[in-house]
């Protein structure tokens, strides 16, 4: 039998535990997921009362202008419209940030029992060759530095990854129009 690397050995632990922690946290980071879901679809709607303004309302209308009722009533169901992205993109960022912010707080606290438990289990000849203060030290930024990556780092990359596949058939959209875009999709749906 062929004996593994340390590097191979040291990598599948840290897959393990990895794959643990997020077991554990499952819930969390889900709801920071959806915190991110709901930023992003804030952010790709934001633009489309103002271009729904531009083209039912003031499309083709030069100098001074009258509204009419039906464009009274467009504009305070766009301006309800507005706000109402306006308190999802909000709702988003609250949700995100709380159970981010929590996840992030537990993993930190589990990797450092973690290691911590792990540092007892180890020789005393391995603390007498190493230096207190730089077990202190790594122990304490390691946890942290994983703690904010999950806490800061992973909403923020989820957000951004979502964007970025959500972006290209919302420009469609927004360019050929909803009823041509939604048409479209619902026959390449339909087949």
């Amino acid at each position: 039998m062929m004996r593994r690397r340390p590097r191979e050995v040291a990598n599948q632990n840290s897959r393990r535990l990895v794959r643990d922690i997020v077991r554990r946290h499952w819930l969390a980071l889900g709801g920071g997921g959806v915190g991110a879901v709901l930023i992003t679809a804030a952010e790709l709607a934001a633009p489309f009362p103002l271009k729904w303004v531009l083209d039912e309302v003031i499309h083709n209308r030069t100098g001074t202008f009258t509204f009419d009722r039906d464009q009274f009533r467009l504009l305070f169901i766009l301006a309800q419209l507005v706000i109402g992205i306006a308190l999802v993109g909000a709702l988003g960022a609250y949700v995100g940030e709380v159970w981010l912010k929590r996840a992030g707080e537990r993993i930190a606290h589990d990797l450092r029992v973690r290691t911590y438990a792990h540092l007892q289990r180890l020789s005393l000849g391995f603390h007498d060759k190493r230096h207190k203060g730089d077990l202190v030290t790594r122990l304490t930024e390691d946890a942290n530095a994983v703690g904010d990556l999950f806490s800061d780092a992973i909403g923020s990359m989820a957000q951004a990854v979502l964007l970025l596949g959500a972006l290209p058939p919302s420009q469609s959209c927004s360019i050929h129009g909803w009823r041509s875009c939604c048409s479209s999709s619902h026959r390449s749906w339909g087949s």
